[in-house]
């Protein structure tokens, strides 16, 4: 996909969206819904493509919505002590 935008443009939008916990993979999730990370994941990886950061920021997306579950489930099982 060819933008007509610079790849400097394209970082500075990351970042500015990446200020948002949510999309940078970091959610409520016994309340969120899994799901709706992917959709998220998808259009943010559109855009670290264009920046040049897809592999960087894939990575970082899913170990977020890893330890946002785990954090979930901690609580889980901390409450049912």
């Amino acid at each position: 996909m060819k933008s007509s935008l610079s790849k400097e443009t394209w970082e500075t939008v990351l970042n500015e969206l990446c200020e948002i916990n949510v999309l940078r993979g970091i959610y409520d999730a016994e309340q969120g819904n899994k799901n709706t990370m992917f959709g998220i994941n998808f259009v943010m990886e559109v855009i670290a493509y264009q920046a040049g950061k897809d592999e960087d920021f894939g990575t970082m997306f899913w170990d977020n919505v890893e330890i946002s579950e785990n954090r979930m489930k901690r609580r889980k099982h901390e409450r049912k002590r």
